[in-house]
């Protein structure tokens, strides 16, 4: 027994997407929900995971609906059928692009900061650390 097509073929990784995120050919509103879905979890993971503030969730709400717009924008302006429209459709997807930027800014901005390393230990800290592990093994051993 084969296997269809579309259940061996994974088509989010191929040469057009190496990043493996999904991209849509045209924008439908399945190709959107598919598109909002799959962006708003490499987002969220990107912010550290978790429960996003409300800062954060309105920055990757905002982020979502720009690149969103890019693709629908450069979809017109694929599909226009003279100069003009091409033309003002790119121009629609510029100013999305610079949305998209900003809001990009905004999220890494509502991240929260990475945490410090901590402090080396020094010598006598780190032989009284072996010292108690030593003695932490001699005493389970007998």
């Amino acid at each position: 027994m084969t296997a269809s097509h579309t259940l061996t073929h994974d088509s989010t990784l191929s040469r057009r997407n190496p990043l493996n995120r999904y991209s849509p050919k045209r924008p439908t509103a399945h190709s959107r929900w598919r598109f909002f879905r799959a962006h708003r979890a490499l987002l969220i993971a990107r912010i550290g995971g978790g429960q996003p503030t409300e800062r954060q969730a309105l920055a990757i709400d905002m982020l979502l609906r720009s690149q969103w717009s890019v693709i629908v924008a450069e979809h017109d302006a694929a599909q226009a059928p003279d100069a003009r429209m091409r033309t003002d459709a790119m121009r629609v997807a510029a100013d999305a692009r610079k949305q998209v930027l900003l809001w990009d800014r905004a999220l890494a901005a509502a991240a929260p900061p990475p945490a410090p390393p901590e402090p080396p230990m020094d010598a006598v800290e780190y032989g009284r650390l072996l010292d108690a592990r030593r003695r932490a093994a001699e005493d389970a051993a007998a």
